[in-house]
């Protein structure tokens, strides 16, 4: 049963990374060019086609992974406009989002802004370099003095402020970048919590988990309207309460 049970994870894991490679040039490629020449808006018309992209990879990962459903309600399709924090488990979550999101933005690791393709893709629909790297400076500042107009006419910043993902399904420290920006565009911060990706797909390994019952779930914690003309307000006040609705969340140790 082992040897089966690995063998139909590689089968439908080189399958799920055709979708994600193959399918990409294949198909997708040609799309974003011709949303390139043709809109007006790139960065709406590529936010657009990273959405239907991603969401297509979880149709898939549905079909062939028998024992995979996921659960994401009305309720969190219909945030906005907002900065999203999220809890981060697995190399799915980013994709996920965006996957529920049509308009969507967020940080990006510098590094994918050099790769071919990839990286112009990324750059057009808008998403942010951080400032660590000094030839992408321009864009990150370009991307944050954007963001309050972005957000505000409907569109959703997602981050996740532990920064990487957590070794052990416990939420990690918290860094104060999401929150300092929801306070500069003055907008609300909205809590998501992500359970089971890394179930699914486990860091550290390359095979999906195909066969095991498994839902990935995802659910609002809390939506928060900060007062930030309040003289009692501070960004580190807001990071620790939005830390601490994840802690009760998960509960003691």
């Amino acid at each position: 049963m082992s040897f089966l049970k690995k063998s139909f994870d590689f089968f439908v894991t080189i399958l799920l990374w055709f979708y994600f490679v193959g399918g990409f040039f294949i198909f997708f490629i040609a799309v974003y060019a011709v949303a390139y020449v043709v809109c007006r808006d790139r960065e709406t018309a590529f936010q657009a086609v990273n959405h239907y992209f991603y969401k297509g990879f979880f149709i898939l990962a549905r079909i062939v992974c028998p024992g995979l459903s996921i659960d994401v309600p009305e309720e969190v399709k219909n945030i906005g406009p907002c900065v999203v924090v999220c809890n981060h488990l697995s190399f799915l979550d980013p994709i996920l989002l965006i996957s529920i999101f049509r308009r969507n933005k967020t940080f990006v690791r510098s590094d994918f802004f050099q790769a071919p393709v990839f990286g112009w893709i990324i750059k057009t629909s808008g998403y942010i370099s951080p400032m660590t790297n000094p030839a992408l400076v321009g864009n990150a500042i370009e991307g944050i003095e954007g963001l309050e107009d972005y957000i505000k006419s409907g569109g959703v910043l997602f981050l996740f402020p532990e920064g990487s993902r957590s070794k052990d399904g416990r939420v990690g420290k918290f860094s104060k970048g999401a929150f300092g920006i929801a306070k500069l565009c003055s907008v609300g911060v909205t809590a998501l919590y992500i359970e089971n990706t890394e179930k699914v797909f486990t860091p550290g390994r390359f095979l999906f988990n195909t066969l095991e019952k498994n839902t990935i779930k995802i659910r609002v914690l809390k939506e928060l309207s900060p007062k930030y003309d309040d003289e009692s307000f501070s960004i580190k006040s807001l990071k620790d309460e939005v830390r601490n609705v994840y802690v009760e969340r998960q509960g003691p140790n």
